[in-house]
């Protein structure tokens, strides 16, 4: 009842948002947010591919991004910075194979997935290969000084998400120019033109990483985006009312919030024979995922208010090529967005095993991978054990077992998922070495070292032997 009274508020709280003023929100000045390809293309005499047009492009980045010395930078490590403060480029000195585009949810920023990417770069940065992290036009930069602050206070950015297309389309493009390999990772806003560039874009796209994307949008906070964004003036009694809707950050136009939705109809649109309201939302969904031929990287968060889960669902079951799901949020007490703060490093996980399901047989792919794998069996037998104290609750929820496998003959496989699935009992308990008794942590270390012997082996390619530490050690 209490949950009815107030829905009943908010609701009658964007009525009266509409009725004060009825004017909508004009966005500031937009400024570039993201690089365009003919900032950076190579000569066109030169091959895309080459590494006389790559070192090209190096230099048109360090010179349109504003380097200072971009010789040194390009001959030591790459070179690296931000546009206008938005969008974030790391490149490498050499043309990769590897190129990892992240895109942020709404209302978000380039920043969004760097615990993620940092987690990537467990000592073998070299398969990392060239990063993109991608702000979306209207969204805000990442360091703001007072003058900015102040600007979009009074007036907010704004951008229709046709200006995410465009964004889409420039990005890709350049991406292409950095690498064979293109992996695009998105949350939620970001997801759904992730999945949208996996359809559009398959000679670009090798695979994708969808992070609660939002391939339909919540009703009522469609409606509230929509309704409530159209009312929003400088007028401080409607801001005050507009307080009512929470995890809106300062500076950013609710409006913007409406603009998800269009996305998802422009989509799908295409995808139906009817306009996709006529049509069954869902059937459009298929659809997309049907023609979507790469490998794909699903994480639902299955209490989602803000995103429709069963519509992520009905996408990642109509998926006909490889494809991975990982559920969060089991217990409903994570809000949208929170894993790619809380879990980074399951996203990371979650995109080297994308990697390694394009690249089977790459042996540099599989090392990444599996070196990955062992930094999580090793955090949780340190755990187990007493070495350590690291908080794997979520582990629980991660399915470890079927990735071991992935690693080990299938003799050892279902003894390898005997000792994960105890060492996972263990954990969710709360437990470590003080509460388990001895016997049985050596027995699930046991059942263990088939999977761990592999995953040093694998270790040994990427780490330097003097600061090796295998899995299991005890």
């Amino acid at each position: 009842m209490k949950t009815e009274r107030r829905n009943f508020r908010r609701l009658m709280a964007a009525f009266a948002l509409v009725a004060i003023s009825g004017i909508e929100a004009r966005g500031s000045d937009i400024e570039d947010t993201y690089l365009k390809f003919s900032e950076v293309v190579c000569s066109s005499n030169l091959n895309p591919k080459s590494d006389e047009c790559y070192q090209q492009v190096v230099r048109n980045f360090a010179r349109v991004l504003g380097d200072s010395t971009p010789e040194f930078k390009i001959k030591e490590y790459g070179t690296g910075g931000d546009k206008n403060g938005y969008s974030s480029y790391q490149l490498k000195p050499k043309r990769q194979r590897k190129v990892t585009v992240t895109i942020h949810g709404l209302w978000g920023d380039s920043t969004q997935f760097e615990q993620t990417l940092d987690s990537a770069n467990r000592g073998f940065a070299v398969y990392q290969g060239n990063v993109i992290e991608l702000t979306l036009p209207g969204h805000l930069k990442t360091v703001q000084d007072p003058a900015y602050t102040n600007e979009i206070k009074k007036n907010p950015p704004f951008a229709s998400y046709d200006k995410w297309l465009v964004a889409l389309d420039e990005t890709l493009k350049v991406a292409a120019l950095l690498g064979d390999d293109v992996t695009v990772v998105g949350q939620s806003t970001g997801g759904l033109l992730a999945a949208y560039a996996a359809y559009k874009y398959p000679a670009i796209v090798k695979n994708v990483v969808l992070v609660e994307p939002a391939l339909k949008v919540n009703p009522l906070m469609n409606f509230g985006s929509c309704t409530l964004g159209a009312a929003l003036t400088k007028s401080p009694v409607v801001r005050a009312i507009a307080k009512i809707f929470r995890d809106v950050p300062n500076g950013v136009n609710v409006k913007m919030g409406c603009e998800v939705q269009r996305l998802a109809t422009s989509v799908l649109k295409p995808l139906s024979s009817t306009s996709v309201k006529e049509a069954k939302y869902s059937d459009a969904i298929r659809s997309l995922a049907m023609q979507t031929r790469q490998p794909v990287f699903l994480v639902n968060n299955e209490h989602d208010k803000v995103v429709s889960a069963e519509m992520n669902r009905i996408y990642y079951a109509a998926l006909p090529g490889k494809k991975f799901y990982q559920s969060i949020n089991l217990d409903g007490k994570s809000p949208h967005g929170a894993v790619t703060q809380t879990n980074p490093e399951a996203l990371a996980l979650a995109v080297d095993e994308i990697d390694f399901a394009t690249h089977p047989q790459n042996p540099d792919v599989k090392a990444a991978y599996g070196s990955a794998l062992q930094d999580f069996l090793r955090a949780s037998v340190q755990r187990l054990t007493g070495y350590g104290h690291v908080d794997l609750s979520r582990f629980t929820s991660f399915d470890f077992e079927r990735r071991l496998c992935e690693f080990v003959s299938s003799s050892d496989c279902e003894v390898v998922r005997d000792g994960v699935r105890e060492l996972k009992s263990v954990i969710q308990a709360g437990t470590n070495y003080n509460a388990a008794p001895e016997q049985k942590s050596l027995e699930i270390i046991s059942k263990l070292k088939p999977a761990c012997n592999e995953l040093d082996q694998l270790g040994k390619l990427v780490w330097a032997p003097d600061v090796f530490n295998p899995a299991c050690r005890i």
